[in-house]
């Protein structure tokens, strides 16, 4: 038997809970397994999109979609010397100073992601050539 692996990190614990029963009542019984992070399944992403769907509405008591969110910001600081001996010294001296507040951008990317997908879709991919969001 064919299995794939997903991960299953961004489910809701409750959804992840739920996707068993879900799963047995699409006609998978003993085509998967669940371990703490993630699943083995003898189907394809489809299925599991529409099952992961299921069992996050079961848990969130309503029809919806579980959609992960990463934002990536860049930008750059000069750490003298006397502030920081060494390269590492100076990454964690940049470090903290984001940690307690220091701004790094204004314009950050973003980009969104299915619970169970590894492959991130940037934002620009929903927008014309002008910058304007495409319904």
């Amino acid at each position: 038997m064919r299995m794939l692996d997903y991960q299953l990190t961004d489910m809701s614990a409750e959804g992840k809970a739920a996707l068993p029963k879900i799963l047995d009542e699409m006609g998978y019984t003993g085509r998967y397994v669940i371990s703490d992070f993630g699943i083995s399944i003898n189907s394809n992403a489809t299925v599991l999109s529409r099952a992961v769907k299921k069992a996050e509405e079961i848990a969130h008591k309503e029809s919806g979609r579980l959609v992960c969110i990463r934002q990536t910001t860049y930008s750059k600081v000069w750490i003298p010397e006397s502030e920081a001996a060494t390269q590492r010294d100076a990454y964690l001296k940049a470090i903290d100073m984001v940690s307690n507040g220091w701004k790094v951008d204004d314009d950050p990317e973003i980009s969104v992601k299915e619970p169970f997908d590894n492959g991130w879709i940037d934002s620009y991919y929903f927008e014309d050539r002008d910058g304007n969001r495409q319904e």
